[in-house]
């Protein structure tokens, strides 16, 4: 006995030494100055840079088919980093769509707070490959030490560890920071929840809530929900069992506490992410899905099978990339150690994972009665995609893997002569799994070197539009070709990157009537309503509606080499003398429109519409002018009433002072609207000389002050109520449980001490 302690002490720590082993050479290209990253690769695919970059041996996957590392994450941090540095939390986000609420949506992961530290010691480029490292490291670590609390040996622990860590799932996203987060505090949070029940811990409780709401904070909603479903579940099973173990001597009140502990910690601790997101999410874009579309989405059986038993080995050519079948790989060898544990009984880490990989794979696969079930219990789970139950179902398998080298490793050892050959079969299955789920992600993902040359290099005609762009807006025109696809330009959130505000971006999720205000610009018309999904723009160079861009202060258009933009009804701005070329470069056209208006300008009359549609028709109609009325929802009142243009005086609206929260205007004349052409947002808040004034939503999606007559000095601040209550419960939370853990492991020293 004294024997088999000692070597469980010997060896106790080596499923955790041998994940970090081998995650360091999973990520020992970045030891070679390199990163997983698509931005290199896209800058082969977007101007301004196709014009200018050679062909590179040292950047792979081109053609990879997830794009959003570059187009959205990468710029969204260049700006985050800059606003953390410059002492100016990002709540507003002025570059994508004329301005959207940064925080609120709960899809940034801005508010993380290992990011946040991040910000303000490394470059955007070392965050990512930072976050990943720790993240995943995190992810196979924590599920080896929750599968040696579910019985796994070390082989076992091991190989259950580096395949959740290194699965297909995340290995498909690898590029995307925050799935790498999501899969980290899932088996953490499960290993914890796991202890609390059997040591009636409320420590334990509290532990497993942290790891929910760091999640949260992480901005993975659908991922994190998922991983609620799991660890309430698991939990509950352990509960369960523990109850029937202990015959009767646990009182079944003390595991309501441990699920209270554990909800008011996780809730709180994430109060930044769900709490602004609850009151937001009846005006965004996003709209569910109806059961029927959910089951027409879901992923076919062959297309699972054949992802799953791939090699994964061999380089994948330029171009021809994985699909979404290859979410569900987790090493053949990991599938077959996962197929001895799927039958058996034992212990209750294996129905967690058996139940874990039925109903992933089942929500994979569309199966019309767990669907129902999920729309019933899981909040938004109208807006998921069943090929996200891939996540439930790799860590399934995983989990499944390690019990399972677990149980065919003891029965060999059992069998004579087989203790010899148990450690060896073990130890060539470990090496096998692990090697050929390095090589996969390797394959599969897109590499550069981290240099300022591969991360989105200033070019002459980003330097073109920042020196022109003023109190203005810019739009990336791509070139219309039906169907060639064409190089977009400044694709996503790019502009953001180098401070320009535009009209375009790539979101998730945004507010409904911003949508459809570019939307309407998009198509050239009004569409019949907002895009339904994340939302991304192509605003193509024929069929630009000039007159409702000049209202939004569109002044700068930039175009591929040789592009002419033409009006939505053919007209050629540029002929008539109004659109006129600024930058000509082989990078790209730089175009301004003189007739597009100031950002700050000062209306003189009020135009009062019945809804929101009629004033976004009126908008984009010819008939009217900007300068002259607003148009707002609702009737006139002496508060907001109209002013008769021939009454006006002479008028001007100066910004002094822009930050990313905070806008200072100062003007003369009057009286009017002072009209602010960035988005409307329920958290703005305006100052009149001093005193607070209603901020009016006006031409559709644009903000607005009354003014009298004389000289005013305008503040606009952004103070959302519910985001700003959400970051002080968060920010107290993690305060007090920073404070908790260094007493827990000071007063832990000390008694061990004594």
């Amino acid at each position: 006995m004294n024997e088999e302690a000692a070597d469980h002490g010997r060896w106790r720590h080596a499923p955790t030494t041998a994940v970090c082993c081998l995650t360091v050479v999973f990520f020992a290209p970045l030891l070679a100055g390199r990163t997983f990253s698509m931005v290199g690769p896209h800058m082969y695919a977007q101007y301004p840079w196709i014009a200018m970059v050679a062909p590179d041996d040292r950047v792979r996957g081109l053609g990879y088919p997830q794009t959003d590392h570059a187009e959205t994450m990468y710029p969204l941090s260049v700006f985050a980093t800059s606003a953390v540095r410059a002492g100016d939390l990002p709540l507003w986000l002025p570059f994508s769509f004329g301005g959207i609420p940064a925080l609120e949506l709960g899809a940034s992961g801005l508010l993380y707070p290992p990011r946040l530290l991040a910000m303000l010691v490394l470059e955007p480029i070392r965050q990512h490959d930072l976050l990943l490292f720790v993240h995943l490291l995190a992810a196979g670590v924590g599920m080896a030490l929750l599968l040696a609390e579910w019985g796994a040996d070390g082989f076992g622990a091991t190989v259950g560890g580096l395949t959740w860590e290194l699965s297909g799932h995340n290995a498909f996203w690898l590029t995307l920071e925050h799935m790498a987060i999501a899969a980290a505090w899932l088996p953490l949070a499960l290993l914890a929840a796991t202890r609390a029940v059997r040591r009636q811990s409320l420590a334990w409780a509290a532990a497993a809530g942290a790891g929910i709401g760091m999640s949260l904070l992480g901005g993975n909603l659908h991922y994190v929900l998922l991983s609620i479903l799991i660890v309430a579940g698991g939990g509950a099973w352990v509960a369960g069992r523990e109850l029937i173990g202990r015959g009767g001597r646990t009182r079944p009140r003390r595991y309501l506490e441990i699920a209270a502990a554990a909800l008011v910690v996780g809730s709180a601790l994430g109060a930044a992410c769900w709490l602004p997101l609850l009151p937001a999410v009846s005006d965004v874009n996003r709209r569910p899905a109806s059961l029927d579309q959910q089951v027409a989405d879901a992923v076919p059986w062959r297309v699972i099978v054949g992802g799953a038993t791939a090699l994964g080995t061999d380089p994948y050519p330029e171009g021809k990339l994985p699909d979404w079948s290859h979410l569900a790989y987790a090493g053949l060898p990991g599938l077959a150690l996962a197929a001895v544990a799927a039958f058996s009984r034992n212990g209750p880490g294996v129905r967690i994972a058996q139940v874990s990989c039925g109903a992933g794979l089942a929500m994979a696969l569309g199966w019309r009665p767990l669907l129902v079930v999920m729309r019933a219990i899981v909040p938004f789970f109208g807006t998921f995609h069943p090929h996200e139950g891939l996540y439930v179902y790799v860590f399934g398998v995983a989990a499944l893997a390690g019990l399972g080298l677990t149980r065919a490793r003891g029965w060999l050892a059992d069998r004579p002569h087989g203790a010899r050959w148990a450690n060896s079969a073990a130890s060539l299955l470990t090496v096998g799994q692990a090697g050929q789920l390095i090589l996969f992600g390797w394959n599969i993902n897109p590499q550069h070197p981290a240099e300022a040359a591969w991360l989105f290099p200033s070019t002459p005609l980003v330097e073109a539009l920042q020196a022109s762009i003023g109190d203005g807006r810019m739009l990336p025109v791509r070139w219309h070709l039906p169907g060639v696809w064409t190089p977009p330009v400044l694709a996503g959130k790019t502009p953001g990157a180098f401070g320009l505000r535009s009209g375009s971006g790539y979101e998730s999720v945004i507010p409904r009537r911003t949508a459809m205000f570019w939307a309407a610009v998009e198509a050239g018309q009004v569409p019949p309503e907002a895009p339904a999904g994340g939302f991304k723009t192509d605003f193509w160079h024929d069929r630009l509606p000039f007159g409702l861009m000049e209202k939004a202060s569109v002044k700068l258009l930039a175009v591929p080499p040789g592009i002419r933009p033409l009006d939505v009804s053919g007209a050629d701005p540029g002929r008539e003398g109004w659109l006129r070329p600024l930058y000509r470069g082989g990078d790209g056209w730089v175009y301004e429109d003189v007739r597009a208006l100031p950002r700050a300008l000062v209306v003189p009359a009020v135009r009062w519409m019945s809804d929101d549609a009629a004033v976004l028709r009126a908008m984009a109609g010819p008939d009217h002018d900007a300068r002259a009325e607003v148009l707002v929802v609702g009737s006139g009142s002496p508060e907001t009433g109209s002013v008769p243009a021939s009454d006006a005086p002479t008028t001007s609206a100066n910004i002094v002072h822009d930050r990313l929260s905070a806008v200072e205007v100062q003007t003369t004349g009057g009286p009017g609207i002072l009209v602010l052409n960035d988005s409307w947002g329920p958290g703005w808040k305006a100052f009149v000389d001093g005193v607070e004034a209603p901020v009016l939503r006006v031409n559709y999606a644009f903000r607005g002050v009354r003014l009298r007559a004389g000289s005013h000095a305008v503040h606009f601040v952004y103070r959302p109520f519910w985001l700003l209550l959400g970051l002080a419960v968060s920010a107290s939370t993690l305060t007090l449980l920073t404070v908790g853990l260094i007493l827990r492991v000071r007063w832990g020293t000390g008694y061990r001490s004594r």
